[in-house]
């Protein structure tokens, strides 16, 4: 079945599913064409506290996807070239600090595909951030870019992680629940109840109920 997609002159292009490619490789058509851009990998050291007063490390270094592949790693954090030279092709590789985002954002040259990933304490996991922290990250952010002139041609896509952090802001049932050191969910080691029948942790392996 064939796909539809937006070609960069506006227009509609139908394509069959052989020629479905990342959205890095279609912003690539773009001269200046993709950004990652992520709190505190300017400064690794630097750190925030939340709204309740707990601190964690700005920069999380396995939230950064493009890190793990040597094509796209910038493995010495090195800073673009210059304010112009955000979302191009040199020494920072398409890797940023947020701070970079809206240097572009002010300059109006944002790439055609920028991904945000906020500092830990407004990330939303519920290890160092809450939904307060988080959802204060997403109004500035999206309140901000309304008041560009380059609104107009935005989109928003607004991703949450599908475990360990808030579900959402609501719990989903927990269907097996268990009780080993590994859990913390409802309480300290422990995931709900354990129903008869639950697998429990073995050889160091995880529980049935991922907490």
């Amino acid at each position: 079945m064939p796909i539809r997609r937006w070609t960069t002159a506006g227009r509609i292009e139908q394509h069959g599913h052989d020629e479905r490619k990342k959205c890095g490789r279609f912003a690539e058509r773009r001269r200046r064409y993709l950004g990652w851009f992520q709190g505190g990998f300017a400064n690794c050291g630097a750190t925030h506290a939340n709204i309740a007063g707990a601190a964690s490390n700005d920069y999380i270094a396995h939230h950064q996807p493009f890190q793990f592949y040597a094509s796209t790693a910038n493995p010495h954090h090195l800073p673009p070239s210059s304010v112009s030279g955000i979302g191009m092709d040199d020494e920072a590789n398409h890797q940023y600090d947020i701070a970079d985002f809206w240097n572009a954002a002010g300059a109006g040259m944002l790439p055609s595909v920028s991904f945000l990933k906020a500092p830990s304490y407004q990330n939303g996991h519920a290890a160092s951030s809450d939904p307060l922290d988080e959802q204060s990250f997403l109004v500035f952010t999206i309140n901000a870019l309304q008041s560009l002139p380059q609104w107009k041609d935005m989109a928003i896509v607004i991703a949450y992680d599908d475990s360990d952090g808030w579900y959402d802001h609501v719990a989903p049932p927990i269907v097996s629940g268990s009780k080993t050191a590994f859990d913390a969910l409802s309480g300290p080691g422990a995931c709900a109840s354990l129903p008869r029948g639950s697998i429990q942790a073995v050889a160091g392996m995880a529980p049935g109920c991922r907490c």
